[in-house]
């Protein structure tokens, strides 16, 4: 659902699953998160200031955070 490139990382959101990818540009797997949304529910991301995620929640019309400092 989303593809963005951030701090030289890929990082896709997953719209069958509700998770989120982070993957080197080599194809390592580098972190997976499960919102817990579930599946049909992320359709898009977005890098925001701060080293921010904002993840768009289509089933519950709203805009989550995650941070990826850590």
């Amino acid at each position: 659902a989303g593809l963005i490139l951030a701090r030289g990382l890929i990082v896709t959101s997953d719209h069958g699953t509700g998770r989120i990818h982070v993957v080197h540009p080599d194809g390592t797997l580098v972190g997976e998160v499960d919102t817990g949304l579930g599946a049909g529910a992320l359709s898009g991301l977005v890098e925001a200031p701060g080293g921010k995620l904002w993840l768009l929640d289509m089933r519950g019309d709203r805009v989550l955070e995650l941070d990826i400092t850590n």
